[in-house]
């Protein structure tokens, strides 16, 4: 939790536990277009060895130093990050290419000059893209606070001076977002170029152009390409008497549309996932705070033609997309004499399901698209699931979600707390490491898939996949990332 939330939650808690209804969503805007020349790169001088050979290679930051190094740690570059910058996140700051870093300066905090930065790792050129938050701030918000309902806050917020503090949180969350296109040429990103809130400008490496891209009044606080890179799906939110209202969207890149996903019940919705180019996956969230189930429907959006249709509409507890099959794996206590019964169900895209299971598993949400693996509460069984919707049992687990290689040829389970297991595509078990030491959830794996980095409560491990031996790497701190 940042420490800007800290006092958010301070105010939040004088709100009261019972949520208001809903206020109305904004309107659809149109976006527009903003041209905007950013500087000429500045060459930097890098004193350095460059690594050799083929790759891949490993970045990893400390501090306002990025270190680029071979497997074997043997040759490095090193590169100071201009002006005291600083990364967020590093595996989204880096371009799809490996060539640009997107970093930051200056602060969201007084005297808010935060600034977008990017820096090229092959010629030492960084570059002032943005200044990512206006003059004014944060009393240039007040038209954001003007736009919620005083009467839905307590008596101690319940002016538009509270809620302009409120909105100036809420921007402050989400000003730091930002996403590669899948083909690297743009560089999407949340700023208050033109206000009053935060929006999304897109910034074109071709030509050294910003235009803006949506114009909505709440504040963003995330974004991700489609796969194709035409597309932004995003996140925006406005201050909540309890929970942050938040919307989705989907904004086009040709500036042709902008889908609304919220719609009029909007603030508790959340994504499913790709269909196609032009169609999306999403869910409600329920928003009655832990009663009921945890999502009330499950939505599919043509965005050709902007039509929606409702393809699971009872409450779900945990619900898992596969794109490589068309099916929606979800579970359900079920409710009332309408819903399905309790158990664990396969979706189509029609709407039509198939009951798996009389059991509800614990779905690993957000699992690699090629297989989709759950546990059981009541043990620590992982089960896999075949297309044909039968389950059946993979390899003891710790409750973990398996990690699959890039290349979808290997998947690495934890059996135990220092023990991994790594099996084929097809499930057969292969090879098996154990260590003296806890294991932690997280595996990097080589962009080839060739080998995996594993981290202990002590070390990093270098693993050839799939018969090497654990063998220490040298990576001081636990930010690092492959080059691509």
């Amino acid at each position: 939790m940042t420490k800007r939330l800290i006092p958010l939650l301070i105010l939040l808690c004088l709100l009261g536990s019972c949520a208001p209804t809903l206020a109305s969503p904004t309107s659809t805007p149109t976006a527009i277009i903003s041209p905007i020349q950013t500087p000429r790169p500045t060459q930097m001088f890098v004193a350095t060895a460059t690594p050799q050979g083929q790759g891949p290679y490993l970045l990893f930051v400390e501090k306002s130093t990025l270190t680029i190094m071979d497997i074997n740690g043997g040759t490095r570059k090193q590169i100071e990050i201009p002006n005291d910058g600083y990364i967020i996140e590093l595996d989204k700051a880096i371009s799809p290419d490996g060539d640009l870093l997107a970093y930051f300066t200056g602060s969201p905090d007084e005297p808010y000059d935060l600034k977008l930065n990017l820096f090229d790792l092959s010629d030492e050129a960084f570059q002032t893209i943005a200044s990512l938050i206006a003059p004014g701030f944060p009393e240039n918000l007040r038209p954001v606070a003007e736009t919620l309902e005083l009467s839905h806050y307590s008596p101690e917020c319940s002016n538009i001076e509270c809620l302009t503090i409120l909105s100036s949180y809420d921007f402050e969350e989400g000003v730091t977002s930002l996403a590669w296109s899948p083909d690297g040429q743009y560089l999407a990103f949340a700023a208050q170029i033109d206000g009053p809130s935060s929006d999304i400008y897109v910034y074109d490496t071709d030509n050294q152009l910003i235009r803006r891209l949506t114009d909505e009044i709440e504040n963003i606080w995330g974004m991700e390409w489609s796969p194709n890179g035409k597309r932004v799906i995003y996140h925006a939110t406005v201050p909540g008497p309890v929970d942050p209202y938040n919307y989705w969207y989907i904004a086009d890149l040709g500036m042709n549309s902008l889908q609304n996903l919220s719609g009029d019940l909007g603030y508790f919705t959340g994504k499913l996932g790709w269909v196609t180019e032009n169609s999306f996956l999403y869910v409600l969230w329920n928003n009655n705070h832990g009663i009921g189930p945890r999502y009330t429907s499950v939505r599919y959006v043509n965005l050709e033609n902007n039509e929606t249709k409702e393809i699971w509409p009872y409450g779900a507890e945990s619900i898992v997309f596969d794109p490589e099959n068309d099916r929606i794996i979800l579970t359900t206590n079920g409710a009332g004499d309408s819903h399905p019964k309790v158990g664990t169900y396969l979706v189509s895209l029609d709407g039509s399901f198939t009951k798996l299971s009389d059991s509800i598993y614990r779905l690993f949400e957000d699992q690699e698209p090629f297989k989709i693996f759950f546990g059981q509460d009541k043990d620590d069984q992982i089960y896999s699931i075949s297309p044909n919707g039968e389950i059946k049992l993979f390899g003891q687990g710790r409750g973990v979600k398996p990690s699959i290689s890039p290349n979808k040829k290997w998947i690495l389970n934890w059996e135990t707390s220092s023990k991994l297991n790594l099996y084929s595509d097809s499930l057969q078990l292969l090879n098996s490491w154990g260590f003296d030491e806890y294991i932690y959830y997280e595996v990097r794996w080589n962009p080839d898939s060739a080998g995996v980095i594993i981290t202990t409560d002590t070390k990093h491990y270098y693993l050839s996949i799939p018969n090497g031996t654990p063998t220490p790497i040298e990576i001081p701190g636990y930010i690092f990332t492959w080059l691509p």
